[in-house]
């Protein structure tokens, strides 16, 4: 995969500004990175600036209440879609046999459980832009 995968030994916050820079289209992002709201929210904005219309955003670790408060905030104010996967394909509809991550139910960002909980399998949200 060394064609296709590049690795930038850098935090987030120092490396997507300068991978802006050079202008790169994207079509998949996966966001495991330190699981905080203002920190997922920085490099979603970088990767959002780099990926196509129809790309998707994964974000891992969803049970994290950090994560639940950026998802609500980013798919209330941005064009993003969750999605899942069915057969294969991309579908908006929510997983028929999603199993989330264990999480305190009680502890759920207000908003989440209903609109995007649905989508979370093996505590990972797809977003579609």
């Amino acid at each position: 995969m060394e064609e296709t995968v590049v690795l930038h030994e850098a935090t987030s916050h120092a490396a997507l500004p300068r991978l802006l820079e050079r202008r790169p289209r994207i079509q998949l992002v996966f966001i495991d990175g330190w699981h905080t709201m203002d920190h997922t929210m920085l490099e979603a904005f970088y990767c959002d600036r780099m990926l196509d219309v129809g790309g998707v955003m994964a974000f891992h670790d969803l049970w994290m209440p950090g994560l639940q408060a950026f998802a609500s905030f980013w798919c209330a104010n941005r064009s993003y879609e969750p999605v899942t996967l069915h057969d294969g394909r991309l579908s908006p509809e929510p997983a028929e046999d999603a199993r989330p991550s264990p999480g305190d139910p009680d502890q759920a960002f207000p908003g989440f459980t209903e609109r995007l909980a649905p989508y979370v399998d093996r505590s990972v949200l797809l977003l579609r832009k």
